[in-house]
């Protein structure tokens, strides 16, 4: 056998190996995926789309001199898509308009306008901007027949910043201006507001069904593939896997954080004294930080996707923080599109939301073995 017979049979045993361990790896995965996907395939609108916005303020009508009358304002909207939003609203001022012979008339009207989102409706700040236009009625009484009565037409645009606290609460302020469009004693060419609100989503995705497919539980499946070392972090690695080795973590951020919380710290520096002993050991050691996070009734999975993305980020940069080669590292989220359990819509599940460590070039079941002794 000539010695380039010798180098392919050993390339192709190499390669057979990496294989196997992805083959392995990859196995739980899909069986993961696919049964996930029965699970809440109709649950993948995320945020619903409808919302009411109540919100109070205060307007200035231009040439009304020395008058700012608040108002009161109550909107509906649908967003129909991620980046725009139909709104109407209905806007009333018990004191917006000075009247001959002293006191104030009252302010009341519909308006129109349309939501521009400059970051998209699922990022947790949503800066905005809105084009539109309001019809308002003046009069002693809007609710009775009087004989002063006036009208204004007047388009507008304005800008606003939402913050997202939850999946169905944003807080919002903006500020819109607009210009009469015909004749009215109800101030000048221009009218101002600016509004302080909050803002409630319903609807979203709902799952209508279960699938029979099942997936392992956290202790059978435990079992099956983890073993404890040194208390903190879970083995992973599947019987069999050649040259690589996962390590899990589970870290419980806070709700739509990324800030890794000092209780977590014990697990990360043991991942990565692991790491540093395999790149002592292999200097072509490459790590794979991989997020993942746990699904709920109406999360959203773009939303989730991206908070999954820097989550792993921030983990990677603890454990370059460490002293590891960020070189040696790369991050990568996966949303809550690779469960480990089966998720549980109302409560969540600590198990999904975790971190994987790729480990990829250890060698054996015996240098793993070698790997977890301090």
């Amino acid at each position: 056998m000539n010695t380039k017979m010798i180098l392919s049979c050993a390339a192709v045993a190499a390669i057979s190996q990496w294989t196997f361990a992805e083959d392995a790896v990859k196995s739980e995965v899909k069986v993961n995926e696919s049964n996930y996907d029965a699970v809440v395939k109709e649950s993948q609108e995320g945020l619903g789309r409808w919302y009411v916005s109540p919100s109070v303020g205060v307007m200035v009508l231009d040439g009304n001199s020395g008058n700012v009358p608040a108002f009161f304002n109550l909107s509906l909207g649908y967003d129909l898509t991620d980046y725009v939003s139909l709104e109407a609203g209905m806007l009333y001022s018990p004191h917006a308009i000075p009247k001959v012979g002293g006191g104030n008339d009252q302010l009341f009207g519909p308006s129109a306008d349309v939501l521009f989102h400059l970051l998209g409706r699922e990022s947790r700040f949503d800066p905005y901007l809105t084009l539109g236009a309001a019809y308002w009625y003046s009069g002693a009484n809007i609710f009775g027949d009087e004989a002063r009565n006036h009208t204004m037409v007047a388009p507008r645009i304005g800008l606003g910043m939402g913050y997202r606290l939850t999946d169905n609460w944003t807080i919002r302020a903006q500020a819109k201006t607009g210009m009469q469009i015909q004749e009215s004693d109800l101030g000048g060419s221009f009218v101002e507001t600016v509004e302080l609100g909050a803002l409630y989503r319903w609807g979203g995705g709902e799952t209508e069904h279960k699938s029979d497919a099942i997936i392992p539980e956290a202790e059978d499946y435990n079992k099956k593939l983890e073993k404890d070392f040194n208390g903190i972090v879970k083995d992973a690695t599947p019987e069999g896997a050649q040259d690589i080795m996962i390590l899990e973590l589970y870290i419980n951020f806070d709700y739509d954080e990324t800030v890794i919380k000092p209780e977590y710290y014990a697990g990360l520096n043991e991942i990565s004294r692991v790491i540093k002993k395999a790149i002592a050991k292999n200097p072509n050691v490459t790590v794979s930080v991989e997020g993942h996070a746990d699904r709920r009734h109406k999360s959203s999975a773009k939303y989730n996707q991206n908070l999954s993305e820097r989550r792993a980020e921030v983990v990677k940069g603890y454990i370059a923080n460490t002293g590891v080669d960020a070189a040696k590292l790369s991050a990568i989220g996966y949303g809550f599109s690779r469960p480990k359990v089966t998720p549980d819509l109302d409560k969540g599940n600590p198990e999904n939301r975790r971190v994987d460590i790729f480990i990829r070039g250890v060698g054996d079941e015996a240098s793993r073995n070698e790997l977890r002794k301090n």
